[in-house]
C-alpha cells in the first residue's frame, strides 16, 4: 500500500484496532518533509507485530522477506520508502512493563498519531540514548532539555553517571529493569548502570549477546570495506 502522505498512514492505523505509539522523533510529522534530517525514520511500539504489518502493509526494509525479522520494514509515502522499526511487547527494546505503561498512557498527539505520555517520553528517551546508544548526541541534548523542562525535572549534568542516575530512580519506583533486545542490532551499554536492574543478569547470555553484535558490527565493516574498493 501506497500512501499519499504521512497523514494518511497514520489514519489508517488510526481507523483500525492496532494498539500503538511512535516512540521518538515526531516534532516534525505535521510538516510535508515530516522527518528529521538526523533521524530519517519511524519508530513504532506496539502490542501486536503481526496486526501492525498487517494493517500498514509494510515490508521487509531489505533482503528476503522469508528471512525477514518483522523489526526493520518500510512503506512508501508520497513515493519514497519510509524506514520503520517496528517494536513489540516483549522483544526487549525496553522492559515489558515500560513497554505495556506507555502504551496503556499514550497520549494522542495533534488527532494525528499516538506517542508516549510526557514522562514516559522523557525517561524512554534517556533509555535510548544512553543504553542504546555509544554516545549522546547533541541533538537528543537538545530535545533531552526540553522534556526535563516540560516534566519539572531538572538535569543536573548531561554526563552518563547523572543521567543513569536521573533514570534508574524513575526506573526502580515504576519496577522497570534493563533488557536484552531480541534485535541484535541494538546493544545495551552496562558501563556504569546498577548490574542488579538487568533482567536474567547471567554471564554467559552477556557473552553471547555481546558475541553477536561483535560479529553483526564486524561484518557490517566487512561490507563497507568490499564496497568502497569497488568504487575506486
Amino acid at each position: 500500500m501506497d500512501f499519499q502522505n504521512i497523514t494518511c498512514f497514520f489514519d489508517v492505523l488510526n481507523r483500525s484496532n492496532v494498539n500503538y505509539l511512535v516512540l521518538r522523533n515526531f516534532s516534525n510529522f505535521n510538516s510535508e518533509s515530516f522527518l528529521l534530517d538526523d533521524h530519517p525514520d519511524i519508530d513504532i511500539l506496539c502490542d501486536d507485530r503481526d496486526e501492525f504489518i498487517k494493517v500498514s502493509n509494510c515490508v521487509a526494509w531489505k533482503g528476503n522477506n522469508k528471512k525477514w525479522d518483522k523489526t526493520h520494514a518500510k512503506i512508501n509515502v508520497s513515493g519514497r520508502d519510509i524506514s520503520i522499526d517496528i517494536r513489540t511487547v516483549g522483544d526487549g527494546y525496553y522492559c515489558e512493563k515500560w513497554q505495556k505503561d506507555m502504551l496503556l498512557s499514550k497520549k494522542n498527539e495533534s488527532s494525528l498519531f499516538f506517542r508516549p505520555n510526557d514522562r514516559h517520553l522523557f525517561y524512554s528517551l534517556i533509555y535510548h540514548s544512553i543504553i542504546q546508544k555509544p554516545q549522546l548526541s547533541d541533538d537528543y541534548k537538545r530535545i533531552l532539555s526540553l522534556l526535563a523542562k516540560i516534566n519539572d525535572v531538572s538535569i543536573k549534568s548531561y554526563d552518563r553517571k547523572e543521567l543513569i542516575k536521573l533514570m534508574e530512580s524513575y526506573m526502580i519506583e515504576n519496577k522497570y529493569v534493563y533488557t536484552y533486545p531480541s534485535d541484535k542490532h541494538v546493544p545495551l551499554y552496562t558501563n556504569n548502570i546498577n548490574k542488579k536492574l538487568i533482567a536474567g543478569n547471567k554471564k554467559l547470555y552477556r557473552i553471547i549477546y555481546w558475541s553477536k553484535i561483535n560479529i553483526i558490527q564486524l561484518l557490517v565493516h566487512f561490507k563497507r570495506c568490499i564496497k568502497c574498493k569497488t568504487l575506486f
